[in-house]
């Protein structure tokens, strides 16, 4: 007898012109069935308030299935870890670099400090951050003329800012501010060669020191120029600067003594608040503290830095400070050293008042020193608080501004590589990752890549970014709103090729793109107006060609120390084996589009590099490469291509996939019997199954407790009973009674929605269905025993009462349990009818039901012209 058509899942039972049975929830009439051999066995339905509605939005939005958390969807995407990156432990400047620019020198010498022009404007800009300017994300660029004060006001105490206002009171004022201030202990014949002048921080404690001394008029100034107007506060400023200098001149100092003497002119500096006086008094400092620029002490040199900075220096001294403060970082150790100062506020606010493009060489270390110190999660935080992210995107808006309007110099690229650094090392923190989103900086990011793209340490920098930043959902919106970042990537991967820490990490970037954005499916994709989608694909296609022979030989494993020092939760190797899986995951993610899914399906030579793979591998030396690559066949197999190698194609890939199946790897076995399933919608295979030892093995593997392999296995058969040849040998391998065992086992217990598998459940039915759909007797293709557990079975899992209760409404937890069995009961109940119609005429022997069952066989036939049979998945 010719075999009928073949059941078709999606469509649901056809029933002709009889329509679909009635339950409590009455079923919608039968939908039209659509082309065969579009959805394999395993795609789940969905949500829907009818049968006809779930079917039908199933066949709309294939593509859905792959956002399912269910293993069984069509179409899936392909997971992997992020690519290994070592942590950089070594503080280097230029660390990892392989650009051959001349670059600034992580090591130096430095020399005593110049004296400055006090004529040359400070050149620079300010910050101006959300809350200041509505309606912008990123902080907008204002160029400044004139120092800005270090230390706000808020910093002061009452009696700071009472000193403050004598300024503008008598000059008796004065005195009396200066007997609080000043202590000078002298001889009676004058000053000694060790006189001091201490400057200590509570003028309570400044007048307890020794013995309170009374100055008149004549103390501070020449009776030459008493008659002068004077500022009272710059008298007061001029007499105390000298004293704290000469006491940092004293030969042979101790460390103490040295910290305690910086710290007393630092306080002075501070609490002083006149950047007008010390840009004057600027040369004299410097000169005195010349001296100690060569220190060894980090103590000293991070008091050095912040008199430096709190005086506002520039140009050559201002990178002299910045190269001080790189020193001290570049070794951990030294990190407390900022933990328990305000050094650290001292130079985000010193670097806000420079310019990448002017002030180049002091930024260079500047930034190399905050790359250093975002790699410790503390002195992170502690720079995250005081909106180092603002500042970087501050002067990555202005480096690329200025690179779009004019070619900039290389000393600002220099720049660039230490603030990507620092970018790279603060999106390891989740808080940064949603704030680049809010501030449009990954938008900005992907600019300078654009701009950049010659610059292979910045490329570098960005893409260990762009690979961090796609693990986060929001970003990978905002990647793939960007218009110019695939073409960007491509272009990066074209210029790059070689370069497996690249592709590496851009593919992996890529692969979640797609894994997560519909959107971003197109990229690689043939069908847009222009060649490029043909042109991407086939970079995609060269890029696998090239580190699949490179993953031929052998392979570089990384060192238990290396993972220990791991940045990313021990992630992936990052080898060429890992380039491969990482583009392969890209092409599997990608194919979940229904349009470009079907693009990719129509390539030859996306299935010659997969069947090669699995040709060339093993699953025990490479699980992920294997996994990865059966997971991205089962997506290419679930669409029906028309070429003209098809029959070929389908069975050099079951040859490859057929020793899987039986593997011991539980992974592999699923993903080749997916795979499997797929194929056997076409006869040759089907025929090539029934003759080797698969279709044993599929039988078998339905006594296993694996539910997702019993699940890809009772498909392969429901495909398998499709010809009549094929149905005659299930029931001599023990499949019948495996089956009933399955759909008995689909619901363990009534009253526990987590074992109630109707999925699972309605496929076994159709398996059966499909199995019996020519017997004109049940009787010749099961036996007695086994007709009345199934027909026990099928009377208890239809009982809609049994299984859900007789409340009228359902709880909402169970709604989509009950979506799933009214599928189920699509199923059930045709197959229960039959088995009544040939129970109902039987006697209490075989001879007399066989007797009845002839008698009966022209109303069975007439019944079977009413279905149209068994369908393929």
């Amino acid at each position: 007898m010719d075999s009928k058509l073949p059941y078709d899942p999606m469509s649901g039972f056809n029933l002709g012109d009889s329509g679909f049975f009635s339950m409590k929830n009455s079923f919608s009439s039968a939908v039209n069935t659509p082309s065969k051999q579009d959805t394999p066995f395993y795609i789940p339905s969905k949500s829907g308030k009818t049968s006809a509605e779930i079917i039908e939005e199933a066949k709309a939005t294939v593509g859905k299935s792959a956002d399912d958390n269910s293993t069984r969807a069509a179409v899936r995407t392909v997971d992997t870890k992020r690519p290994f990156t070592p942590r950089q432990t070594d503080r280097r400047l230029y660390y990892g670099s392989t650009n051959h620019v001349a670059r600034p020198p992580s090591s130096f010498r430095l020399l005593p400090l110049p004296e400055e022009d006090l004529k040359r404007p400070v050149t620079g800009v300010k910050i101006t951050t959300n809350s200041e300017k509505e309606g912008s994300k990123l902080p907008s660029i204002h160029p400044i003329n004139s120092p800005k004060p270090t230390m706000s006001a808020q910093r002061r105490s009452p009696k700071d800012r009472s000193k403050s206002n004598y300024r503008s009171s008598s000059l008796t004022d004065v005195v009396e501010v200066s007997e609080l201030d000043l202590i000078q202990v002298q001889n009676d014949d004058g000053p000694s060669s060790t006189d001091e002048i201490i400057y200590a921080e509570d003028p309570k404690e400044r007048i307890q020191k020794s013995a309170k001394k009374k100055f008149s008029r004549n103390n501070f100034y020449d009776n030459s120029i008493s008659d002068k107007p004077v500022e009272p506060a710059k008298v007061a400023e001029d007499l105390i600067l000298p004293g704290l200098l000469d006491n940092l001149k004293q030969p042979n100092l101790s460390r103490d003594d040295i910290l305690a003497r910086m710290k007393s002119l630092y306080t002075f500096i501070v609490d002083s608040d006149n950047p007008k006086f010390f840009s004057k008094r600027r040369g004299e400092i410097i000169k005195v503290l010349g001296a100690y620029v060569d220190s060894e002490n980090p103590d000293v040199l991070i008091h050095l830095v912040q008199i430096l900075l709190s005086i506002n220096v520039r140009k050559q001294n201002l990178a002299t400070a910045y190269k001080l403060i790189y020193k001290v970082a570049r070794e951990a150790e030294n990190d407390p050293c900022f933990l328990n100062s305000d050094t650290l506020e001292l130079l985000v606010n010193s670097i806000g008042g420079a310019c990448p493009i002017n002030d180049s060489e002091a930024l260079v270390y500047g930034y190399g020193a905050l790359k250093f110190l975002t790699m410790n999660s503390q002195t992170r935080e502690k720079l995250k608080k005081m909106g180092i992210l603002d500042l970087v995107l501050l002067h990555l808006k202005l480096i690329c501004e200025s690179k779009a309007e004019k070619k900039i110099p290389d000393e600002t690229s220099h720049v660039l590589f230490q603030l990507t650094g620092v970018v790279r090392n603060l999106v390891n923190d989740i808080s940064m990752q949603k704030k680049l989103v809010a501030m449009s900086g990954i938008t900005l990011i992907c600019r300078c890549l654009e701009l950049f793209i010659t610059d292979l340490d910045v490329v570098c920098n960005i893409t260990r970014s762009l690979s961090v930043l796609s693990s986060n959902d929001e970003a990978c919106i905002v990647l793939t709103e960007n218009k110019s970042f695939a073409s960007t990537a491509v272009k990066v991967l074209q210029k790059f090729p070689g370069r497996q820490d690249i592709v590496v990490r851009l593919s992996y970037c890529l692969g979640n793109l797609m894994a997560k954005c519909d959107e971003a499916r197109p990229y690689f994709g043939p069908d847009k107006d222009d060649d490029t989608g043909i042109d991407n694909m086939d970079t995609l296609l060269d890029l696998l060609h090239s580190y699949k022979k490179k993953d031929v030989g052998p392979k570089a494993e990384i060192s238990i120390a290396s993972k220990l020092e791991s940045e990313d939760d021990h992630g992936s190797s990052g080898n060429a084996e890992d380039v491969v899986i990482k583009i392969i995951r890209v092409i599997a993610n990608m194919s979940i589009n229904p349009k470009v899914g079907q693009q990719v399906a129509s390539i030859p030579e996306v299935y010659n590099h997969l069947t090669d793979i699995l040709a060339t591998r093993n699953i025990i030396e490479n699980e992920e490469l294997i996994l990865s690559t059966l997971a991205t066949l089962n997506n290419l197999t679930y669409y029906p291509v028309d070429i003209g190698s098809k029959d070929t194609q389908d069975s050099s890939i079951y040859n490859k996939i057929e020793r899987y199946i039986d593997c011991a790897n539980i992974e592999a076995q699923i993903e080749s019997s997916r795979v499997l399933g797929n194929l056997t919608r076409s006869k040759n295979i089907r025929d090539q199954v029934a003759k080797s030892d698969t279709w044993n093995v599929v039988i078998h593997l339905l006594s296993t407790d694996q539910r997702d392999l019993v699940y890809t296995s009772v498909g392969v058969i429901v495909n398998m009973m499709s010809d009549w040849d094929k149905r005659t040998n299930l029931r001599s391998m023990g499949g019948v009674s495996k089956l009933i065992k399955v759909l008995r086992d689909c619901v363990t217990m009534i009253n526990d929605n987590e074992d109630q598998d109707w999925l699972l459940a309605s496929l076994t039915c159709q398996a059966l269905w499909n199995y019996s759909i020519d017997s004109m007797n049940l009787f010749d293709c099961m036996d007695k025993e086994e007709i009345s557990e199934l027909e026990a079975v099928l009377v208890e899992f239809l009982d809609e009462d049994i299984i859900f209760g007789s409340q009228e409404e359902l709880d909402p937890a169970q709604v989509p349990r009950y979506q799933e069995w009214e599928e189920f009961a699509k199923v059930g109940v045709n197959l229960l009818e039959r088995l009544e119609s040939f129970l109902e005429p039987l006697g209490p022997t075989d001879t007399e039901a066989s007797e009845n069952s002839e008698e009966d066989q022209e109303d069975q036939e007439d019944q079977d012209e009413d279905l149209d049979g068994s369908d393929i998945y």
